[in-house]
């Protein structure tokens, strides 16, 4: 077999290995959310208890208030508390009726199965042969 010069390729070690890349990024890579956060949390000159975030967060709930842009104001508390829970009852009542024509006797029987569910989750069935 021929040597194609890869003798400096060794399997990695188990546990703590500096080759391995445990970040899954790029050497050099940038975050554009990491550096957008990173400007965020600054203080501008001459203040110490507002950040850039505090500034831009009013400003923009102010605008939203004035504008009375309800689709907006929505949109900001969805993000804040999080949609409304809905709750789902599915209920109601099915009926199955079929005819058979096994018996020769009759022209045919009747065969009901009617299943309802209620509010609570409980489903009752009832069958008439």
């Amino acid at each position: 077999m021929e040597n194609k010069g890869y003798n400096n390729l060794k399997p990695f070690k188990k546990g703590d290995d500096p080759r391995r890349n445990i970040t899954g990024l790029n050497k050099g890579s940038v975050s554009i959310k990491k550096a957008v956060i990173k400007e965020l949390v600054k203080c501008p000159d001459g203040q110490d208890k507002h950040t850039y975030l505090d500034l831009m967060v009013k400003k923009v709930i102010i605008q939203v208030i004035k504008k009375g842009d309800i689709a907006a104001l929505r949109l900001i508390w969805n993000y804040v508390d999080g949609m409304p829970q809905q709750d789902h009852n599915i209920g109601g009542e099915f009926i199955v009726k079929w005819l058979s024509d096994n018996n020769k006797n009759n022209e045919g029987t009747n065969y009901t199965i009617q299943a309802k569910t209620e509010p609570d989750g409980d489903t009752s069935l009832s069958e008439t042969f």
